[in-house]
């Protein structure tokens, strides 16, 4: 008898310890709530500037985050997302690991089974699964195409070394073409 109690007590602190590990946000700029975390994902709704949103955790980049709009969830840019840290709004980017925002992974299929059932693309849903896997711009292999995929040297900047493609430190017409002996 005394466990019938116990299971109904244990599942609402199960439920109160995960809302407890959402936080606030605002939105910086008018910006699209998206069905996953990139520009190529469909866009659910359009959410103003200064929007309060519930940000349930970001990738481990904090480049996109997973929010809701009251009953709407999706994924938004986390550069155009800010959060409450000591009296002011702060990027998520450069303050997320700070604040403690969650770090979450994106598995495509359970997150659309979960949220998008009665979407009109959902019925779309393989292709956009197909998509989703063969995404060739993902080269930073974090499961999500990105800006960061452009930082070719690895120094976790996007910048003029990353276009020097044929190595020689010098960003000229020979990076055009960085293996073919005659253009050096």
């Amino acid at each position: 008898m005394k466990i019938r109690y116990a299971l109904p007590l244990l599942s609402a602190a199960m439920t109160v310890s995960a809302v407890a590990q959402a936080a606030t946000g605002y939105t910086t700029e008018r910006l699209n709530l998206r069905a996953g975390p990139g520009r190529d994902y469909p866009t659910i709704v359009s959410i103003g500037r200064n929007a309060k949103v519930t940000v349930h955790g970001c990738l481990n980049r904090y480049d996109w985050c997973d929010v809701s709009k009251g009953r709407t969830r999706g994924w938004v840019d986390g550069s155009s997302l800010a959060i409450p840290y000591q009296g002011r709004r702060v990027g998520v980017v450069e303050y997320g690991p700070r604040v403690r925002v969650p770090v979450l992974t994106f598995s495509f299929d359970n997150y659309w089974d979960n949220h998008y059932r009665r979407a009109a693309f959902y019925h779309d849903r393989d292709n956009w699964r197909e998509r989703w896997r063969n995404w060739t711009r993902d080269q930073d292999h974090d499961g999500v195409p990105n800006r960061l995929d452009r930082d070719r040297d690895g120094d976790g900047v996007p910048n003029r070394v990353d276009r020097d493609r044929d190595g020689d430190g010098v960003r000229n017409n020979r990076d055009n073409a960085p293996n073919n002996p005659s253009r050096r």
